[in-house]
């Protein structure tokens, strides 16, 4: 397997977006099944549940990822802190980052797959509990994290199928939105659009007429 670079932060497109359609009846059977060790990010950068948010902040910042595991005094994984997490939880709150435990606004549990689910069920999983982030495990150790972005890059036909499925019920297909810092302006939003490989918020889609 290919080295891990930068946790989260890794576009999965140029491994998984080759053009499928002139490919052998043979090599897109293979990529139709796609397992969570050849797309998950690791090594996982964690924290301790008594750590600070502001120190959050600033390892995300640092590793330019958009979230980070929580461990508890055992050092067992017991919840993820997102940037969402910190915005809507803390800093809109008023709350003094600096002051605020992560304990205090994590999400929690942390939900977990094992590094052989196939790619696809995996999605399924994070749309039934409502998650973007996936916790990948080995013999029950977490080795790994995967993301909404992640699978749908990896796995582009996963969209097609939602699109598909909505036709079908006579509802119109729900568009995606990412959460994180827009790559026009800088500001965080969680309702990005990824727009010609680059992310952009509402307010800069607007203003670019996109």
């Amino acid at each position: 397997m290919e080295s891990k670079r930068n946790p989260y932060y890794l576009p999965l497109a140029h491994r998984f977006r080759a053009p499928v359609k002139d490919a052998p009846a043979s090599t897109r059977r293979q990529r139709e099944f796609v397992t969570l060790s050849e797309i998950m990010n690791a090594p996982v950068v964690t924290l301790r549940d008594d750590d600070m948010v502001g120190e959050a902040a600033k390892k995300m910042s640092a590793h330019r990822i958009g979230s980070i595991i929580i461990l508890n005094g055992s050092h067992k994984p017991v919840g993820i802190l997102t940037e969402r997490d910190i915005v809507t939880r803390c800093v809109a709150q008023g709350r003094d980052p600096w002051k605020t435990k992560i304990e205090e606004i994590m999400s929690h549990p942390l939900i977990s797959a094992d590094e052989g689910t196939d790619a696809r069920k995996a999605f399924d999983l994070m749309r039934l509990r409502k998650i973007r982030r996936l916790g990948v495990t080995r013999d029950d150790k977490l080795v790994g994290i995967v993301s909404e972005r992640d699978l749908l890059e990896a796995m582009p036909g996963i969209y097609e199928v939602m699109v598909e499925k909505a036709k079908i019920e006579n509802v119109e297909p729900t568009t995606n939105y990412y959460d994180g810092f827009c790559d026009e302006c800088g500001q965080w939003s969680d309702r990005l659009r990824e727009i010609d490989g680059r992310m952009y918020c509402e307010d800069c889609r607007a203003d670019a007429g996109l």
